[in-house]
C-alpha cells in the first residue's frame, strides 16, 4: 500500500556550482533529474568566454537537496552532493541520439561524457 504523503510529491532536484575559490555557491536551478542538470552545466562551461570555461578547475555542479511541488516545501541534503567538476565536461560535445528511423534500431550513443 503506498502512503498517500509520497502520492501527494512532485519533486525537483535542487542544483548549484561551487565556486571553490570563493567557498561559495551560485544561485541554485530547480530540475528534474541529474542528467539535465549534467546538460545543463556541460552547455554553460563550454559557453564562449564563460567563467566557468576559462577557470574549470575552479567550478563543481553540485545537487543541494529537492522542492516538492505540491507541498511547497524545500528538503536539503546533509551535505553538497558534488557531482561533476566544470574540468570534466570542458570541450566535451554532447550527441543527440539519433532517432530511432535513422539508426537502424540500434542505440544511439547518448551524450558524450568524459570524467
Amino acid at each position: 500500500m503506498t502512503n498517500k504523503k509520497q502520492q501527494n510529491k512532485i519533486l525537483l532536484n535542487i542544483y548549484a556550482v561551487l565556486d571553490r575559490p570563493a567557498n561559495s555557491f551560485g544561485t541554485p536551478v530547480f530540475l528534474p533529474s541529474e542528467s539535465e542538470a549534467v546538460r545543463v552545466f556541460a552547455q554553460a562551461v563550454n559557453a564562449e568566454n564563460t567563467v566557468l570555461g576559462l577557470y574549470p578547475d575552479d567550478f563543481v555542479l553540485s545537487q543541494l537537496g529537492t522542492y516538492d511541488l505540491i507541498l511547497g516545501r524545500f528538503e536539503n541534503l546533509p551535505l553538497p552532493k558534488q557531482i561533476l567538476a566544470a574540468r570534466a565536461v570542458l570541450n566535451s560535445v554532447p550527441v543527440a541520439p539519433a532517432p530511432e528511423s535513422e539508426q537502424g534500431g540500434e542505440t544511439g550513443e547518448g551524450v558524450e561524457r568524459t570524467a
